[in-house]
């Protein structure tokens, strides 16, 4: 027995609902597979195609890192960083 059918079965007893569906009837199956489809839903990768990817210029704008004239980096906190380090960070988002 799956784990989406031992659920069903709890959720069928705790209902005293156990006798309306057979076990291996067409309910029983499309109520399995509703369950299953609902489990393996990834509706969040939908919106993570439509995300637009930010260049490296974006990131540091929206994220206030200012490229200085010896070409270091400065936060609004005045923490200095070098291209190098906020690439790494860049790289994580």
């Amino acid at each position: 027995m799956t784990k989406t059918e031992e659920i069903l079965e709890k959720h069928l007893k705790i209902m005293d609902a156990e006798t309306m569906i057979g076990k291996h009837g067409r309910t029983h199956k499309a109520i399995i597979n509703a369950l299953n489809e609902a489990i393996n839903y990834t509706g969040c990768c939908e919106l993570l195609k439509c995300k637009k990817e930010l260049t490296f210029d974006e990131w540091c704008n929206i994220n206030k890192y200012r490229k200085t004239k010896n070409g270091k980096y400065v936060d609004t906190q005045d923490l200095w960083f070098t291209e190098k380090a906020l690439l790494k960070i860049y790289n994580l988002d």
